[in-house]
């Protein structure tokens, strides 16, 4: 898994007015996530429901995983989603190998200030 940080900087080029910042760039740091750096990964804060959480964003993931323990939770909260069942999948970690059975898939909306995400999540 690997997450994405960024940083902005100035550019200052010589047009006349000695340290005059002209335009800004962006650099950006490619983090391999680990559970030793995962709390120094850039994460979004949204909402589920009326609840606030927050994630790291993985832009090469191929799928959005959810804990069965947080599934529980947003549904003992009243969290509506429209849950699917699945056969015969398991998600094998990269780094330690270990093996997790996914059990069900559910469509949930995640709310961004005002722009609403709905996204399939396998749990």
């Amino acid at each position: 898994m690997n997450c994405l940080q960024t940083e902005r900087f100035g550019c200052n080029e010589h047009n006349g007015s000695e340290g005059k910042n002209v335009s800004e760039y962006d650099m950006v740091y490619p983090n391999y996530v680990n559970e030793q750096n995962l709390g120094s990964c850039p994460q979004a804060k949204f909402l589920i429901g009326s609840h606030q959480y927050s994630a790291v964003l993985d832009t090469g993931c191929e799928a959005s995983i959810l804990s069965e323990q947080l599934y529980n939770e947003l549904k003992l909260n009243g969290v509506e989603s429209l849950e699917l069942p699945t056969k015969n999948v398991v998600l094998v970690e990269a780094f330690n190998r270990k093996a997790h059975r996914v059990r069900k898939q559910v469509f949930l909306t995640l709310k961004f200030r005002d722009i609403h995400i709905n996204q399939i999540f396998l749990v």
